[in-house]
């Protein structure tokens, strides 16, 4: 059992109640503060979610609209804003989530003004830089998602492309986490062995390889 005590997690999307599914799963956590500004929606995500609770270890969900119930979490994750349009980039989306960072932080300084932030929404980096901005707390208190996702999603296919456990895949993307990012490739490594020396498969062609998961 972690130390943790509280937790909360803002935004009862797919990605906030996938946050919470996962708290529940490694057991991290005796509280989670479910926050959804309509409310019914945290509530049938977090009814779900209870589901599993007696399967894995006690633990209580408490879904909320009030800003006040997160006051003693430790720390918080920030997964609002509005959703990305068709063709429409992360950087476009700056503009309309920006205002909803805002209200979100603004609200948090006053009830949980010692939680650490993690942030989640889109644009990851810049609303990062504009939660530091806004908020009172210290900026090492803010933190951002960055491009852990895209690192776990590459490692997934390129242990998958390989045929190799991937938790021994070693490939990391770094950079804004958007149009702008890239995989660092000359620092891949299969276990101990660099990708450039890896023995492929007589029908793999590395090049078309990196390609290849770099543009799915």
């Amino acid at each position: 059992m972690s130390d943790l005590t509280k937790i909360g997690v803002i935004g009862a999307g797919n990605v906030g109640a996938a946050i919470v599914n996962a708290l529940v799963l490694r057991n991290i956590g005796k509280e989670i503060i479910f926050f959804n500004r309509d409310l019914n929606k945290a509530i049938g995500e977090a009814m779900d979610i209870d589901d599993t609770i007696p399967l894995v270890s006690e633990m209580q969900i408490k879904a909320t609209n009030s800003y006040k119930d997160l006051s003693s979490c430790k720390i918080i994750a920030i997964t609002v804003g509005a959703r990305q349009k068709k063709n429409e980039t992360r950087l476009e989306l700056l503009g309309r989530n920006a205002k909803i960072i805002e209200d979100v932080v603004k609200n948090l300084d006053i009830y949980a003004p010692k939680a650490i932030l993690i942030m989640v929404s889109n644009p990851v980096d810049i609303l990062t830089r504009v939660a530091q901005e806004i908020s009172t707390r210290e900026n090492n208190k803010i933190f951002g998602s960055g491009t852990v996702l895209d690192t776990s999603r590459l490692r997934f296919q390129l242990g998958k492309e390989l045929n190799v456990n991937r938790k021994n895949v070693h490939v990391h993307v770094v950079g804004e986490h958007g149009d702008s990012e890239f995989a660092v490739w000359s620092n891949a490594i299969i276990g101990s062995i660099k990708l450039e020396k890896f023995p492929l498969n007589k029908n793999t062609d590395l090049k078309k390889l990196k390609t290849k998961l770099w543009i799915s």
